[in-house]
């Protein structure tokens, strides 16, 4: 599997999910219409979080369940192939030849990164991220190779 179609496919499962986004009451209500819900039904609908997202009570387990599963991305990222992909995909996402913070912002991607982080060594992301040697590895290939062609294809 590439890193694109892992990521087509983690976006595939959550567009299955039956969430639903409402910014305006219009929206809301137009929302409620399409399923089959009148504004006075509302109470059948909760709020998923504070970005506009919103489900119907009923459907929440299903939400729940899928946000519960183990995401196989720490597994597939030990292929050191799947892992250059990986990380040049990124690089190249978060203009990495050109971001003073363009490690933390790559290593994000796959692991949490406090930004207030004092040490800023590429070792304690790749610690924090839990990566092995191999992971380790595949991340200085893919910035090698990403600095090259961004030299090469004058991505200055």
């Amino acid at each position: 599997m590439t890193y694109k179609e892992y990521k087509d496919k983690h976006q595939a499962e959550y567009n299955a999910l039956p969430i639903f986004y409402a910014f305006s009451d219009s929206q809301f209500i137009e929302a409620l219409r399409e399923r089959g819900l009148t504004l006075e039904q509302k109470d059948q609908v909760t709020r998923l979080g504070q970005f506009g997202g919103f489900c119907l009570k009923k459907d929440l387990p299903v939400i729940k369940e899928w946000l519960a599963k183990p995401d196989e991305l720490a597994e597939l990222m030990k292929d050191p192939d799947f892992a250059f992909d990986a990380f040049y995909t990124e690089m190249a996402n978060h203009e990495y030849h050109i971001n003073w913070e363009g490690d933390w912002d790559v290593l994000n991607c796959f692991g949490h990164i406090p930004s207030s982080d004092p040490d800023e060594s590429l070792g304690h992301y790749f610690d924090l991220c839990g990566f092995e040697p191999q992971t380790r590895a595949a991340y200085s290939k893919a910035r090698r190779q990403f600095l090259l062609d961004a030299d090469s294809n004058d991505w200055y």
